[in-house]
């Protein structure tokens, strides 16, 4: 059943899923944003406070309108960046017939990429087949592995909970995306969204705001 729907994947570059099972994927991911990257978020607040003590409530309303939709809008680009990241990596010859070679591919790919703390692919026992983190133990863990198997038993795109930093790597929030190897096996791609850019990333997202309010 997997492999009928990675096909269909690979065939037409979609996830299977209804609108409102993206909704509720992308509403799940701003939660975990929230929960994960507070510090990053009083930026919100600070802003909202920022205007109404400058009496200007009506623009504040006006640009914490426009703000929320710059949000909404930003973070379905990263959950559809994520997803194409994830299918492109899972069609990796390396990745396909689990070559271990593949962690030198993810390492050249997560160099380009600073919105990702980790690239991995694991198998569906959740030993590790190739990952960016060099100091991994060779297996995920219990958290990770039931991610794993729930994700290979729905056969979609999904994102999992925070996971504090480990290893070489930094706190960041997992995509997993299944897929079967031409072993028949299951596995799974993670990318990892840095949190440390989520953080510097939503902060940014205020400037265009008040500079607006300046010119007002």
């Amino acid at each position: 059943m997997l492999r009928q729907r990675n096909k269909a994947h690979a065939a037409t570059g979609k996830v299977p899923g209804t609108v409102i099972g993206r909704t509720s994927l992308l509403v799940r991911l701003v939660i975990l944003v929230v929960v994960s990257t507070i510090p990053a978020l009083l930026v919100l607040t600070y802003l909202e406070h920022d205007l109404h003590s400058e009496g200007r409530q009506r623009i504040g309303a006006e640009a914490l309108l426009r703000q929320a939709e710059l949000l909404n809008a930003d973070m379905s680009n990263v959950v559809e960046g994520a997803r194409q990241l994830s299918l492109a990596i899972s069609h990796f010859s390396t990745v396909r017939t689990g070559n271990r070679a593949c962690s030198n591919r993810l390492a050249e790919l997560r160099s380009d990429l600073p919105s990702y703390a980790w690239l991995s692919v694991i198998g569906a026992d959740g030993k590790i087949i190739c990952t960016t983190d060099s100091s991994s133990s060779g297996s995920v863990d219990a958290v990770v592995l039931a991610h794993i198997d729930t994700t290979i038993n729905r056969g979609d795109f999904d994102v999992g909970t925070y996971l504090p930093p480990a290893g070489e790597r930094a706190a960041m929030l997992p995509f997993f995306l299944p897929f079967t190897m031409e072993s028949g096996g299951h596995a799974v791609v993670i990318v990892g969204l840095s949190l440390d850019w989520v953080g510097a990333h939503l902060a940014g997202l205020k400037r265009p705001i008040r500079q607006h309010n300046r010119d007002r």
